[in-house]
């Protein structure tokens, strides 16, 4: 069986909320699942993780699920006050930001042209940030998605477009929720509150959220979305 390397921030860890990587091997993913996902990561430390997993793993596929936080941490920094320092420390762990949709895309592909030959890599979009498509959040959002989406093409790499899927859904909401990270601590308190798949739904359903428990993070209904949006691209391009 062959192994996929999921290379990601929070989303891939699966916490806060609930992890695509489970409901991914819960719905029947045809390979074999490594998740190494690391809360509040960017691209710049993704890149730093990545070769020391591909040598201990030696997976034959790649999906690097990266980009939120790269928007993300300095929109804490302009926020002022708690959300300053949580970008702050999240900077002196090694998260740092490429704060341009250029620079990103300058990063981004000298990332792929260090990886070893042979490797079959996947690049995922930025699922959502908040669920209001039409938000400046996710205005900046799409900047970022559009560039992963012309380098999976312009560098012949599989693309698992979940901000497709996300937005496809989220437009169709009669009254869509404008939470968004409402609360400093609760990106902590959220973390205990969802660790159970239960706890998460009850969350989102109290913020009336509808794929997320917070805007970012993924309720089960999400998490499946996610997952299936997965699935759908191994399945065209790895299975034999």
């Amino acid at each position: 069986m062959e192994k996929l390397l999921l290379l990601g921030d929070s989303l891939t860890a699966g916490h806060p909320g609930v992890g695509y990587p489970e409901m991914l091997a819960r719905i029947g993913c045809p390979v074999a699942l490594v998740a190494e996902g690391s809360g509040g990561s960017t691209l710049r430390e993704a890149r730093w993780r990545l070769n020391p997993l591909l040598q201990t793993h030696r997976p034959q596929i790649l999906m690097v699920e990266i980009g939120a936080n790269d928007v993300l941490i300095p929109v804490f920094q302009r926020r002022g006050g708690p959300w300053k320092t949580l970008a702050r420390n999240l900077q002196f762990k090694g998260n740092v930001p490429m704060t341009t949709p250029e620079a990103f895309r300058k990063a981004f592909e000298e990332m792929l042209d260090g990886m070893p030959g042979g490797l079959q890599v996947f690049l995922a979009t930025i699922a959502c940030l908040g669920e209001v498509p039409g938000s400046d959040m996710n205005r900046a959002r799409n900047q970022y998605n559009t560039v992963i989406r012309n380098i999976a093409e312009k560098h012949r790499k599989g693309l698992v477009d979940v901000a497709r899927a996300f937005d496809g859904e989220l437009r169709n909401l009669d009254k869509p929720s404008a939470y968004f990270l409402n609360r400093h601590v609760s990106v902590f308190v959220d973390t205990l509150i969802t660790a159970p798949e239960a706890g998460a739904d009850y969350l989102s359903k109290r913020r009336g959220l509808h794929l997320t428990v917070d805007g970012v993070h993924l309720n089960s209904r999400g998490a499946r979305l996610y997952a299936e949006t997965v699935l759908a691209a191994l399945t065209n391009q790895t299975v034999h």
